[in-house]
Formats: C-alpha cells, sequence, structure tokens
C-alpha cells in the first residue's frame, strides 16, 4: 500500500494509491494522477456548494408601526417578555434599560424612573459606602452644583432608546423648579436646552418656574410644593411630560405637581430622577 500526505493547507490531506496501480510508473505520472483526482473532488465539492440549498437571507425589519399605547405601559419591564412586547408596542429594540442603568418606580398612580440609590452625604461618607454608591452620590451632589452634563447624557440616554424619532412629538421635558431661583437657573436651564437638542422633544424649562424663593431649603413633610410656582396652564393641553427633578425622597413634590398638569390638561406625566434616597 502507497501513502502520500498532502502539503499542510491543502484542500485534501492526504490520498490513499493502490500499489499495482502505481508500479512501474514513472515519479512524474504518479504525481500527475494524484493531481487529477484532486482537481477532481475540488470541482465536484465546488459544484456542490453552488447548487446546495443556503439558508434564507433575514430582512432587515422596518419599525414598527407607532402606537397609542402610553409610555407609562412600556415601562412594564418585569413582563415575561420584554422584547416581543417591545415589538408589540412598537418601541426601539427591546428594552435594554429598564432594569439595568434605569429603574422603575411608581409613586402614587404615576410610573416613573430612577438611575442610582442616593445615599445622603450627612450621614454616608467614603467610609460607609462602597465605590459606586459614593461615585454615584458625588455625580448627583456635582448635577446639584450645576455639571450637569452626566445627566444630559443619561436623560438624552433614555429617550433615544425608549421612542422612535415620531413618538417624541408632543412630549416635553419639564423639571421640579429648586428651592431658589439662582439654583433653578444653574441646574435646570442648559441642561432642559442641551436634552432638547439631543432628543429632539420640546424643551419645558421656561413653562414652570419659580416666582419667589423658599424660605427652608428643605422641604418640609405635607408642604405645598406649587407654592411660588408659576405654570402655563394652556401650553400642557393635550401634552405628555417627563418631569424631572435630580432626587426623590417620598415623591411628595413629584406628585403634587403632577396633579396640577393633569388638572390643566396634560395626557401624561412620567417622572425621571437621578437619584432615588435611601433613609
Amino acid at each position: 500500500m502507497y501513502f502520500f500526505v498532502a502539503p499542510k493547507g491543502d484542500a485534501f490531506s492526504c490520498w490513499w494509491a493502490i500499489n499495482p496501480l502505481v508500479s512501474g510508473m514513472e515519479a512524474y505520472e504518479v504525481f500527475l494522477w494524484q493531481f487529477g483526482g484532486a482537481l477532481v473532488l475540488y470541482l465536484v465539492c465546488r459544484v456542490y456548494l453552488k447548487f446546495a440549498k443556503k439558508p434564507e437571507k433575514t430582512e432587515r425589519q422596518e419599525a414598527p408601526a407607532e402606537t397609542e399605547t402610553s409610555v407609562t405601559e412600556r415601562v412594564e419591564w418585569d413582563c415575561e417578555d420584554p422584547y416581543a412586547r417591545s415589538k408589540k408596542m412598537g418601541w426601539r429594540g427591546g428594552w435594554p434599560y429598564i432594569g439595568g442603568k434605569y429603574k422603575e418606580i411608581k409613586i402614587s398612580d404615576y410610573r416613573a424612573v430612577f438611575c442610582y440609590k442616593y445615599f445622603p452625604s450627612g450621614k454616608y461618607g467614603p467610609e460607609q459606602l462602597n465605590d459606586i454608591d459614593y461615585a454615584h452620590q458625588q455625580e448627583i451632589l456635582s448635577f446639584k452644583r450645576g455639571e450637569y452634563y452626566k445627566a444630559v447624557e443619561l436623560v438624552s440616554g433614555f429617550i433615544n432608546g425608549l421612542f422612535w424619532d415620531s413618538s417624541r412629538k408632543g412630549w416635553m421635558l419639564c423639571v421640579i423648579p429648586a428651592s431658589t431661583l439662582w439654583k433653578n437657573e444653574r441646574r435646570f436651564r442648559k441642561f432642559c436646552e442641551l436634552v432638547a437638542k439631543e432628543t429632539g422633544i420640546i424643551d419645558g424649562y421656561s413653562l414652570i418656574r419659580r416666582e419667589r424663593d423658599r424660605p427652608n431649603s428643605r422641604r418640609e413633610k405635607g408642604e405645598d410644593t406649587l407654592d411660588g410656582l408659576w405654570l402655563n396652564e394652556s401650553v400642557f393641553v393635550g401634552k405628555k411630560v417627563l418631569l424631572f427633578d435630580d432626587i426623590t425622597t417620598r415623591g411628595t413634590s413629584f406628585v403634587q405637581l403632577a396633579d396640577n398638569l393633569i388638572s390643566c390638561g396634560a395626557s401624561q406625566v412620567v417622572g425621571f430622577f437621578i437619584g432615588k434616597t435611601v433613609f
């Protein structure tokens, strides 16, 4: 029995040649015989691959048509199959945010989203917190000092990840005003402008504003949040509002203002907070 090993990398690893067939042949004749056999097998494989049934190509699916389903229904992230739900509801590419970077909470009758747990700096320092919680605490405190770029990224990512471009019409971004005029200006004016630019929703910063400073920087339990605020009530008729604040604790301010917006004619109000206070 004669055994020949093909060069490394050849399409065929070896040939078995029966000795009586090659006995008496010259070396070049043996080579030509083996080369011819390899060529025949190569052509057979090419023909097979050409005419073999190929898997059908999956066509790129177009964006599903928008529905009238509210965003408060769309953020039900604890459903069994969120990606199937996303296709049914008509929003972009499944739900990669809720349950990950963004968490859903329900405040009274309203849906809201927050990003981080917030440990108040008066009680918790770097000694009491792990590195991640401490970094989130400092991020929120930076926003309070007027460093709004990370917040712009969070809110814009949420809006751009949730809505198709066409479904952003009718949505506006408003804020729960800070305790003083200058804090409100420093934190929110440019923030709202940049988010509106990044997402295409309406900048509603000027639609809810503080007319006078609140005597106490901290809200007391049961205090009327609307005291000292002015709302352009007629603008909210039929609109959907994403109501933003840096942190939520009990949710009192959010609920009071959301109730007022609904009474002004807003069709939906959804909350967005960077942090949720941990006691």
